[in-house]
């Protein structure tokens, strides 16, 4: 892994991108008055976030050379010629809904994700710390900074993956008495994503809870109909009226109640 550039904003943080070749442009520019007025324009890099270091859109030199990777503070740069392109290295969180089908019996499964661009301290043990600046892997940072289109391509892709990863987990995977297990999931569905996610976008999946596993509204009211009508069948037994009424009844109340709910424990 590169050193870590120091968080200091100076001159030689604005001329360390430029070559000797590069030098006369400054020169045009006035020297080092000019340049002194171009500190005016650099570029703040908020807590929790890196800056990838772009020089003319570029982010390595001709020898495969990272420019540089900047932590929080602010940093120079020289329009046109330089600029720097943050990306947040914290954490996200995202809920990811879905619906599995086990053993012909529909589920609704919530789960909550959590994932960013991995670095290097946490990689072994999956161990928190405060400052995750101070262990960013460069080319990690670099891929989620400049492989997606934004940060909502980011989010929707690691869902996506994670999404898919569950329902194979949940449905085909994981044994009949096993597949609600939220530890047993989250350890196949990582071993599943993280890998081609680190590799396309440089993030990883850090923990995945399965906080929600019911039963679809549609397979609720299918369950209770069938003993709706088990009931309505034994009210014709019994020549009952008042008692297959009552069935129908019921049977309309937990289609309007299933509808309202939107989903029932199992």
């Amino acid at each position: 892994m590169l050193p870590f550039i120091p968080e200091v904003f100076t001159l030689q943080s604005l001329l360390d991108p430029l070559s000797k070749n590069a030098l006369p442009i400054l020169g045009s520019l006035g020297g080092i008055a000019a340049a002194s007025q171009l500190v005016r324009l650099g570029r703040f890099v908020p807590e929790e976030n890196v800056a990838v270091r772009k020089v003319l859109g570029a982010v390595k030199n001709r020898g495969g050379e990272v420019y540089g990777i900047l932590g929080p503070g602010l940093h120079g740069r020289i329009p046109i010629y330089s600029d720097l392109q943050t990306v947040f290295v914290g954490y996200h969180t995202d809920d990811i809904e879905l619906i599995i089908q086990r053993n012909d019996v529909q589920h609704l499964v919530g789960a909550l994700a959590t994932w960013g661009v991995l670095c290097s301290a946490r990689k072994s043990d999956g161990s928190a710390f405060k400052k995750r600046t101070s262990g960013v892997d460069v080319m990690n940072a670099i891929k989620a900074a400049t492989k997606p289109k934004d940060e909502a391509t980011l989010t929707r892709a690691v869902a996506g993956s994670c999404r898919k990863a569950i329902r194979e987990v949940m449905e085909d995977e994981l044994p009949s008495d096993n597949f609600r297990d939220s530890d047993s999931v989250e350890v196949a569905v990582k071993e599943k994503v993280n890998h081609p996610l680190e590799q396309t976008y440089g993030v990883g999946v850090y923990s995945l809870q399965i906080g929600t596993l019911a039963l679809t509204a549609p397979q609720v009211l299918g369950e209770k109909v069938q003993d709706a009508m088990s009931v309505i069948a034994q009210a014709e037994t019994v020549s009952d009226d008042i008692v297959r009424k009552a069935a129908g009844v019921l049977i309309a109340a937990m289609g309007a109640q299933s509808i309202l709910n939107g989903r029932i424990p199992a």
